[in-house]
């Protein structure tokens, strides 16, 4: 298991890897607006034998401030008086959760960077080694048996390609995603 938030088109899974704080889960709540299935805002979970991601679609928790970025304001009434986050489905955000039919393979690990500074999102190839390094570091479980973690990450990146994100709105980044790596044209997709 890895720690990172998860979309997927069609069985094409899409990684966020990175610690807590970094706009995964308001990055995934984005993409589910842009018609992407949700697979999870804080595990990307891989199954060992067949390297296939198994989704673990529980509520998106969601800050105030991730409400008013995404243009969602109104969802922060449905939080509870003494918490501070509140919790979306999938279908509250008009989007579905990720079934096992097709089975869901990674294909993109998407390393965001948040730049505030910009509201224009910028997608750009990163090498293969970018995915080792990202899942690696973000596991939660490596440690437990370090060389089938290691066998496993090496198969996920022979099937992935690895992208650094700068995010500024997050639901600009969240359609560049859907139109570049989701469902490219015939430009895209040409990245090493």
């Amino acid at each position: 298991s890895v720690h990172a938030g998860a979309v997927a088109d069609d069985g094409a899974v899409i990684a966020f890897p990175g610690e807590s704080g970094r706009g995964k889960s308001t990055l995934v709540a984005a993409c589910v607006g842009a018609g992407l299935d949700y697979v999870s805002d804080e595990a990307l979970l891989v199954d060992h034998e067949t390297a296939t991601v198994v989704p673990y679609p529980k509520p998106i928790q969601l800050d105030a401030r991730s409400l008013q970025l995404l243009g969602r304001a109104e969802l922060a009434d449905n939080r509870d008086d003494d918490e501070d986050d509140v919790f979306v489905s999938a279908q509250s955000i008009g989007g579905a959760a990720a079934t096992t039919d097709p089975p869901l393979r990674l294909r993109h690990v998407v390393v965001p960077t948040v730049d505030a500074a910009t509201g224009t999102p910028e997608l750009r190839p990163l090498s293969r080694s970018h995915i080792l390094v990202a899942l690696l570091r973000a596991s939660f479980n490596h440690h437990l048996a370090p060389e089938q973690a290691f066998d496993l990450v090496h198969r996920l990146a022979d099937g992935a390609r690895a992208w650094k994100l700068r995010i500024g709105d997050p639901n600009e980044a969240a359609e560049l995603i859907a139109t570049q790596l989701a469902r490219p044209g015939p430009a895209a997709g040409s990245a090493p």
